[in-house]
C-alpha cells in the first residue's frame, strides 16, 4: 500500500510540473502572438516624449532636408519597396497630401536605392540603403511605420501605417485633436 501511494504521489506532482510548463508555454505563445498584433507592433519604436535629433538628410531629388527645417507637425512615414501595404499605403498618399495641402510628411524607403523610390510622390522621398537609421535611431521593426513629430522634433504619436486614415489617426491619438483642426491652425497663420 505505502509504494502505490508514493507512486501514485510522484506521478502526481510529474503531470502537475508538466501542465505547469504546458501553460507557460501557452502563454509565451500568447504573447508572441500579441507582439505580431497592430498594437503589439506600435508599442515598438521611440517612445512618445523622445526628441528625434536632428538629422539631415538627401532626398531623391538630391535636395538637402533637415528635420528642423519643419516648424510644424511633420509625419515621418518607413516604407519598404518589398511591402505590400507599403505600396497600396503610398499609392494613395498623394490624395491625402491633395486633400490637406500644408500637411508635412517625409517618407523614408528602407532597403532601397534612390532609382527605385515612387518619383511620383508629392512629399520628400529619402531612399535608405539598409535599415540602420529605423533600427538604431527611431528603434523600429515593421514597415509601414509612423512617427507625428511636433515643431521640437519630439515624437507625440506613432503606430503602424496602412492607408491614409491610419495617418489621420496619428493626429486623433497625439494631442492634437484632429488633422482638420491642425492644418486649420496652419493656414490661420
Amino acid at each position: 500500500m505505502g509504494t502505490l501511494f508514493i507512486s501514485s504521489y510522484i506521478v502526481l506532482w510529474v503531470v502537475v510540473i508538466s501542465l505547469s510548463f504546458l501553460m507557460l508555454l501557452v502563454y509565451r505563445q500568447f504573447g508572441l502572438v500579441y507582439l505580431k498584433t497592430a498594437e503589439g507592433v506600435s508599442r515598438g519604436g521611440l517612445k512618445i516624449g523622445n526628441t528625434v535629433p536632428d538629422l539631415s538628410f538627401n532626398t531623391t531629388f538630391d535636395n538637402e532636408i533637415k528635420l528642423s527645417q519643419y516648424k510644424d507637425p511633420v509625419v515621418l512615414l518607413f516604407t519598404s519597396p518589398s511591402c505590400g501595404p507599403c505600396k497600396k499605403l503610398l499609392s494613395n498618399l498623394n490624395d491625402l497630401i491633395i486633400e490637406f495641402p500644408k500637411l508635412n510628411i517625409v517618407v523614408f524607403s528602407i532597403d532601397s536605392k534612390k532609382e527605385d523610390t515612387l518619383p511620383t510622390l508629392r512629399c520628400p522621398v529619402i531612399a535608405l540603403e539598409d535599415r540602420k537609421l529605423f533600427e538604431e535611431v527611431f528603434k523600429g521593426e515593421v514597415t509601414p511605420f509612423g512617427f507625428l513629430l511636433d515643431e521640437n522634433r519630439k515624437v507625440v504619436s506613432k503606430g503602424v501605417i496602412n492607408d491614409n486614415n491610419s495617418i489621420k489617426f496619428l493626429f486623433d491619438t497625439s494631442r492634437k485633436k484632429d488633422l482638420k483642426e491642425v492644418m486649420e491652425q496652419q493656414t490661420a497663420v
